[in-house]
C-alpha cells in the first residue's frame, strides 16, 4: 500500500457550501460555507493540520454526485488535484464503467459540459469513523491538546473544543453530532465555558452565551454582565440578579431563547426550574416549597416536612437533577442532615447525615452530588464517598462537580464519577450506558472506555 493511502480521507458534498468528511480512524466531521468552494478551503485547513502531524502530503477524495475528484494535499495546505472520475453505466451490459482521466489531459480538454464527466466507483474502500479498538473509541484532537470538554446531564453527549472549532458527538459512537467556528462567531476559543445542562450545553463567554440542545446551536445572547449572572441548578439554566435574593422573575436559557418565570409570592426566593415549572422556596408558614408556571400562577404549595423529631430548620441548600428541593436541619442530638423533599410532596424520600461544617454544604451545578466537609454524597443515586482530606477551598465547575484546594497545596476534582487527583487522567464523566469518558494521559484524544 501506498504510504499516501492511510489514513484514507473522504470528503462529500452533500450539499452546495456542506461536506461531510471523513479520516479513517477519525471521528466524522461536517464543514459548512457559503460556497462548496470555501467549504472545501475548510477542509484543505483541517486536513493540512494531520499532514503536519504525518509530515508529508495526503490523498483527499472530493465525491460531488457522481464525480469524484482526487488530490494531494501537502502540509501547507496546497491542494493538487491528480484524477477526477465518474460513473457512468453502459445500459446494454446493466454494469458499471471505470474511466480514468490524468488531471492534466482534464485541463487541456476543458471541463465547461461535463462531456468528459469521468469516474471510479469499483475501488472505494470503505472507512472507519473513528478509532474503536478494545481500549475504546479515540476522539483525536486534531489541533493540539484538550482544552475543555463536558459531558451532558443524560449522559448522551461529549461537547468540547479543538482549535477554534467547538464540537458535540454522540457520547456513544463518538460520532459527530454538531459543530460551530468559534471564530466566524466572534467568540474566542480560550474565553470559553461549557457547562452541561440536562440535555444539552451552555456556552458561556464574557459577555454573551449561547446553547446547544435538540441537536442544534442556538443564537448568541448578551447579558449585562454588573447587573446579571448565569447559575446553573438542577441542571438548568437561567439569568438572575446578582443582587436580590428575591427577584420578581428570573429568565430560564433554552435553546430557543429565554424564557421569563415570575415570583408567585412577594419575598419568595428561587431555588430552580424543573418539569416546566419555577421552584420557589417561601418564608409562608414555618418555611413552603412554592411550584408555579411561568407566568407566576401558583400550582402547588407545600410545607417544609421536618425530616426527624425535634430537628431545626437551618437553610435552603438547592435542589436535584430530579427537581427534589435540598435543605439543611439540626437534631437535637447535634446532628446535621440534608432533607430532600419533591415540591408535590408532603413527605421527606430521604436524608444524608453531615459529618463536616455545616456552612460547608454546596451542591453542583448538575444537581448530582452534594459536597460537606470531606464527604460528597450522591444526591439522585444512593451512597457517598471520602476525599483524601477536608478542602481548604470549593469551587463548582462549570462541567459538573467541585475544584478542590488542600491544605498540602495538592488539587482535585470532586465528580459523581468519583474523586480525581489533579495528577490522574481528567474524567469528563460516565455516559448513559455506563462508560468513562476520559482525556488521553498525553492530553491529545478524549476516549470512550469500555
Amino acid at each position: 500500500m501506498d504510504a499516501l493511502d492511510y489514513p484514507r480521507i473522504d470528503a462529500t458534498v452533500s450539499a452546495d457550501g456542506l461536506i461531510q468528511l471523513e479520516i479513517q480512524d477519525h471521528a466524522p466531521r461536517t464543514f459548512q460555507d457559503v460556497t462548496t468552494e470555501e467549504a472545501l478551503g475548510q477542509v484543505w485547513n483541517h486536513c493540512a493540520h494531520l499532514a503536519q502531524t504525518l509530515g508529508r502530503d495526503v490523498k483527499i477524495y472530493v465525491q460531488e454526485g457522481t464525480k469524484t475528484s482526487y488530490y494531494t494535499l501537502t502540509p501547507e495546505g496546497e491542494p493538487t488535484l491528480q484524477t477526477v472520475t465518474e460513473e457512468v453505466e453502459k445500459p446494454s451490459f446493466w454494469r458499471r464503467k471505470a474511466i480514468l482521466i490524468p488531471a492534466a489531459a482534464l485541463l487541456a480538454l476543458g471541463l465547461g459540459g461535463g462531456a468528459f464527466a469521468v469516474v471510479n466507483a469499483l475501488n472505494h474502500p470503505t472507512t472507519t469513523s473513528v478509532a474503536t479498538t478494545p481500549a475504546g473509541v479515540t476522539i483525536t484532537l486534531d489541533n493540539g491538546t484538550y482544552t475543555t470538554g463536558a459531558l451532558s446531564g443524560d449522559g448522551q453527549r461529549i461537547s468540547y473544543i479543538d482549535g477554534s472549532t467547538l464540537y458535540v458527538v454522540d457520547a456513544s459512537k463518538g460520532t459527530l453530532v454538531s459543530q460551530t467556528d468559534l471564530t466566524k462567531n466572534k467568540i474566542e476559543a480560550a474565553g470559553l465555558t461549557i457547562h452541561p445542562t440536562g440535555d444539552g450545553f451552555l456556552y458561556t463567554a464574557p459577555g454573551s452565551y449561547f446553547m446547544w440542545s435538540g441537536g442544534k446551536f442556538s443564537n448568541i445572547n448578551t447579558i449585562t454582565t454588573k447587573a446579571q449572572t448565569i447559575i446553573t441548578r438542577a441542571g438548568e439554566s437561567v439569568i438572575i440578579s446578582r443582587n436580590d435574593p428575591t427577584p420578581g422573575s428570573v429568565q430560564k436559557i433554552s435553546v430557543n431563547g429565554t424564557e421569563r418565570y415570575r415570583s408567585p409570592a412577594e419575598g419568595a426566593a428561587f431555588i430552580a426550574t424543573s418539569k416546566g415549572n419555577g421552584i420557589w422556596a417561601s418564608t409562608r408558614g414555618n418555611g413552603t416549597i412554592i411550584t408555579a408556571t411561568a407566568n407566576g400562577a401558583e400550582t402547588g404549595a407545600h410545607p417544609l416536612v421536618t425530616p426527624t423529631e425535634g430537628a431545626t430548620f437551618t437553610r435552603w441548600v438547592g435542589a436535584t437533577a430530579n427537581g427534589e428541593v435540598v435543605t439543611l436541619w439540626h437534631t437535637p442530638a447535634g446532628q446535621d442532615i440534608l432533607a430532600l423533599q419533591a415540591p408535590e410532596s408532603d413527605s421527606v424520600s430521604r436524608t444524608i447525615d453531615i459529618t463536616g461544617a455545616a456552612d460547608s454544604v454546596k451542591i453542583d451545578g448538575t444537581g448530582t452530588i452534594a459536597i460537606a466537609g470531606d464527604q460528597v454524597h450522591h444526591l439522585t443515586t444512593e451512597g457517598s464517598y471520602a476525599l483524601p482530606a477536608m478542602p481548604t477551598k470549593v469551587t463548582s465547575r462549570p462541567a459538573g462537580g467541585f475544584s478542590l484546594e488542600f491544605g498540602d497545596g495538592t488539587t482535585g476534582d470532586a465528580t459523581s464519577s468519583g474523586y480525581i487527583a489533579s495528577t490522574d487522567t481528567p474524567v469528563l464523566g460516565t455516559t448513559a450506558d455506563g462508560h468513562r469518558v476520559t482525556v488521553s494521559p498525553d492530553q491529545h484524544s478524549i476516549v470512550i472506555n469500555p
